[in-house]
């Protein structure tokens, strides 16, 4: 007969055992302690145990928060469990919203998981990918400074995010392929609660939106570069108002934002990346800033539904083919005379698959050379 592990290391096979049965009793001691400490603040909530952990679900507006308490916190720190969920009880009853509570929750050294049905996360670092994405939305804590490279690569649940206002720079790829984006919100205040006692809760929500309503898509002013694929493949973006201060965007940023239809761009731009909002099919109309350089290869490439476009008298040099298959471009306007328009270095396949013939400049018509 072969032999198993457990004949051949009994011991093993006993230590398990003991563990199960530890684990129960706890089980049972911490619900009962859990109970009457909810009981006893006669607040609105449900209960249940999950695995090693006592939980309960808090509803917040038309929401609310799963907030796990593991069994050997329960028994071990009873009363100053007791007094953490009755000070998140206060803060609740006095009108907190959902995003209030999880900043809250997350300030006062509760932990989030993405196990069951989270949807919000708190993030203190943005410098690496998130392997768990199954978040719909996201607050980034005052502390962090740069969406990293990738931070949320892949996100593809991701609906809204809240950022710090004092973030500088969107790196390569932060949001690339967060397909369901179609928020993003910058705290302007994003309160620093006061440090309370280490908690060992654990905070999962459970509902569908940040904040009810809200759609707002702004990037914080202190932004000066949109990295490389920062928002590629951001399918659901509609609308993006970027911050004065931002010198570049980079190559292939808004590649492939199929609902992109409107976009405000900064007195301050300097440069437009090479593909930056190549198969941008919904965008309409863009108005480019006077102080804009240059126009890099293939940046309005695929941008079907474009109809107008004026291009500022200080811009140097337009990509090739950067407004190919623009199929309903039909006006190019260009403030300055005809003469600063020959100067302009640009290539002889600037524009592609075009209506428009001409240029208009401040002094007169330039023929396009088809």
């Amino acid at each position: 007969m072969e032999q198993t592990d457990n004949d051949i290391f009994p011991e093993k096979e006993k230590e398990a055992a003991k563990r199960k049965k530890i684990a129960e009793m706890n089980a049972v001691t911490a619900q009962a302690i859990f109970g009457n400490i909810l009981n006893q603040l006669g607040a609105k909530y449900e209960q249940y145990h999950f695995r090693k952990y006592c939980v309960m679900i808090i509803p917040i507006d038309n929401s609310g928060i799963e907030v796990r308490i593991s069994d050997s916190n329960v028994i071990k720190q009873r009363q100053a469990m007791q007094d953490k969920i009755a000070k998140l009880f206060d803060f609740i009853s006095g009108g907190a919203s959902i995003g209030e509570v999880v900043t809250y929750c997350h300030y006062n050294s509760f932990t989030y998981l993405g196990y069951k049905a989270r949807k919000y996360a708190v993030i203190d670092k943005t410098s690496q990918d998130h392997n768990d994405s199954s978040f719909e939305s996201a607050f980034v804590t005052a502390k962090v400074t740069s969406i990293g490279e990738g931070a949320f690569w892949g996100c593809e649940l991701l609906k809204s995010i809240q950022l710090p206002a004092k973030v500088k720079a969107i790196e390569v790829g932060a949001f690339a392929g967060c397909s369901e984006l179609v928020s993003i919100n910058v705290d302007s205040n994003n309160p620093v609660y006061d440090s309370r006692e280490n908690c060992n809760a654990i905070i999962e929500t459970s509902t569908d939106t940040l904040i009810a309503g809200c759609q707002n898509t702004v990037i914080p002013v202190g932004v000066a570069s949109i990295g490389e694929s920062a928002f590629a493949s951001c399918t659901s973006l509609k609308s993006i108002q970027l911050p004065e201060g931002l010198q570049s965007i980079g190559e292939s940023a808004f590649w492939g934002c199929k609902s992109l239809e409107s976009i405000q761009l900064p007195e301050g731009l300097q440069s437009i990346g090479r593909n930056a909002f190549l198969g941008c099919s919904s965008l309409e109309s863009i108005q480019l800033p006077e102080g804009l350089q240059s126009i890099r290869d293939g940046a309005f490439w695929g941008c079907k539904s474009l109809k107008s476009i004026q291009l500022p008298e200080k811009l140097t040099s337009i990509g090739f083919r950067a407004f190919e298959n623009c199929t309903s471009l039909e006006n190019i306007t260009f403030s300055g005379t005809r003469q600063q328009w020959e100067k302009i270095k640009k290539p002889s396949f600037w524009y592609g698959d075009i209506l428009s013939k001409v240029v208009h400049c401040s002094d007169g018509e330039i023929e396009i050379e088809i």
